[in-house]
């Protein structure tokens, strides 16, 4: 909101309200830094609603410009002390959070990308594979897999390996799997 419209507003209510000659210029700075995210017109509706009787607390002014706060009744249970169900009635929204989600729900439509997915014809799939297939490097490995000599890690007796990745660098021979089997 407006810092002018909440000035004129704090000093309607400094006027009609009862208690306001307790109500300070700190205060009147406090009010202002909680209730400011909240959008000019519901302000004004809010306000109006709490003119007269006491002077209105932040909590106050707020639900009465953003909305009633919403409970909801929950069914608890203690396992400690094997007692049976009760039910408790919490609050599940405050002002605060209605206006928070508010502003993300706004922002997030300012921010959205524009996106529209225009699907390919079955003849554009076709020149799309062709256009992939040119721009992938021709140098790729095309095996992962070679044959070579290695040596044993156990006894370093050379040995023919068929299928050795290629990062492989030593192999175990049959005799010393045996005996490393058999600790």
């Amino acid at each position: 909101m407006d810092r002018e419209k909440f000035n004129t507003s704090w000093a309607e209510l400094l006027l009609v309200c009862a208690n306001s000659d307790r109500v300070t210029p700190e205060m009147q700075e406090i009010y202002w830094r909680e209730l400011h995210e909240i959008p000019n017109t519901e302000w004004q509706a809010g306000y109006k609603k709490c003119l007269g009787g006491f002077f209105p607390t932040i909590n106050e002014l707020g639900v009465a410009a953003i909305g009633e706060q919403k409970e909801q009744v929950v069914t608890k249970c203690d396992p400690w002390r094997r007692r049976q169900n009760y039910q408790v009635t919490v609050p599940s929204e405050t002002w605060q959070w209605r206006l928070e989600r508010r502003q993300d729900e706004e922002r997030a439509k300012l921010e959205a990308p524009k996106m529209i997915f225009k699907a390919p014809k079955a003849t554009e799939g076709g020149a799309v594979l062709q256009q992939l297939a040119k721009e992938s490097p021709a140098a790729e490995p095309k095996e992962t897999l070679t044959a070579k000599t290695l040596a044993c890690v156990g006894c370093g007796e050379m040995l023919s390996v068929p299928m050795a990745n290629l990062w492989q660098t030593s192999a175990i021979c049959p005799d010393c799997n045996k005996r490393e089997a058999a600790r």
